[in-house]
């Protein structure tokens, strides 16, 4: 057995194989016992699954607690000493909920924290006939269902705390700016945007006590993106990328990327960066996509350097400075053998139904705990 590319896959002959035939024996006893012994052996796996496979949820800095234990965080290492004795925190109470922002003082915060849950079934033939294909795609199943949930969830939050954002801009706490900008040409991203973006993010989080951070600026090190406006950064290698006349109007204005910036965003693959960003590629991102849309229902009618978002003819893109301290954090429940998920035998079906079923979950709670570092870009 074997997981890659977040997919899980069984051997023919392994010894996980070998106990896939047992699951499907007629004698209820054995039956059970393979059942409890192959949710022993899958759950590890399944768990592996859950924890390298999310995009957005991989953002957030993992953290667990104790089964019975309290979940907290410490909130005195987010917070400025210059500007203010509080901090907003970005949650959820429950799964799927609306993500609500709070003022909290310097203290301790404690996380609301959900189940997530799933249960599949299938069968007993599957596993008599050894098909450990139909009983690997049962298992992807499984995980499957928690990553939706836990992606989810975390883009929820996160969209939640971009469309609320604000910085001082005046330093005196009299003019507050919205941490979002727009592109410099509608529906594209190109140099320019990132360059603003930067100068946006280290006038956000200048330093933890609001003046000039050792070693220069701060920065973006994550872009949250679709696929489209990948294609708008390869389309620097054969596009104009000057804003400005150049030398003025009476002449020439287009302005090309040098050679090695051009060469360099054409041959994006794997994991790309961008101006030694890394560009983190959602397919929920996007005009008309999933994430846009809870972006828009945040920011309602909230005006965006000049007018509100729009969810059919724009997208939003989200920059996330997590160097240091991450603010993103995700508290998980850890049980007696630290494991975050369990994975158990679905005992409702009967001997007479020739059926077999598994059930798993994990109990979470997720916060972001300074919007400070985090901007966005409407395109």
């Amino acid at each position: 057995m074997k997981e890659q590319y977040g997919k899980i896959s069984i051997k023919a002959g392994s010894d996980a194989a070998k106990l896939i035939a047992q699951l499907g024996s007629r004698n209820k006893n054995e039956s059970l016992a393979a059942q409890e012994s192959f949710a022993a052996f899958m759950g590890p796996v399944i768990q592996q699954v859950v924890e390298q496979a999310p995009v957005v949820g991989n953002l957030y800095a993992s953290d667990t607690y104790a089964e019975g234990t309290a979940p907290s965080v410490p909130l005195d290492v987010y917070y400025d000493v210059k500007d203010r004795n509080f901090i907003n925190v970005w949650t959820q109470s429950i799964a799927g909920g609306l993500a609500t922002s709070e003022v909290r003082g310097l203290d301790e915060l404690f996380l609301n924290t959900y189940t997530l849950d799933t249960a599949v079934s299938m069968k007993k033939k599957y596993a008599r006939e050894a098909r450990v294909n139909v009983v690997a795609a049962t298992m992807n199943r499984v995980a499957q269902e928690i990553l939706v949930k836990q992606e989810i969830n975390a883009a929820n939050i996160l969209l939640k705390a971009i469309a609320d954002a604000q910085f001082d801009s005046d330093e005196d706490g009299v003019i507050d700016t919205r941490q979002v900008l727009r592109a410099a040409t509608a529906g594209s991203f190109g140099m320019d945007d990132i360059n603003r973006l930067f100068t946006l993010a280290a006038r956000t989080k200048p330093s933890w006590f609001g003046g000039t951070p050792v070693g220069g600026s701060q920065g973006i090190t994550h872009l949250l993106v679709s696929p489209e406006i990948v294609e708008s950064i390869r389309a620097i290698a054969y596009n104009p990328v000057n804003t400005k006349a150049v030398p003025n109007t009476d002449e020439s204005t287009v302005l090309a990327a040098t050679d090695s910036v051009r060469n360099g965003v054409w041959n994006l693959a794997g994991t790309p960066s961008f101006f030694g960003v890394e560009l983190v590629v959602a397919y929920e991102m996007g005009k008309g996509r999933r994430y846009n849309k809870v972006f828009a229902k945040y920011a309602a009618s909230t005006s965006y350097a000049g007018s509100a978002f729009t969810q059919a003819n724009e997208q939003i893109i989200v920059g996330l400075n997590l160097a240091g301290t991450n603010p993103l954090v995700k508290l998980s429940e850890a049980g007696a053998e630290g494991q975050t998920f369990s994975l158990s035998p679905d005992d409702q079906f009967l001997n007479r139904q020739d059926t077999i079923g598994f059930y798993g979950s994990t109990r979470e709670g997720r916060a972001i705990l300074d919007s400070r570092g985090l901007v966005g870009l409407i395109s």
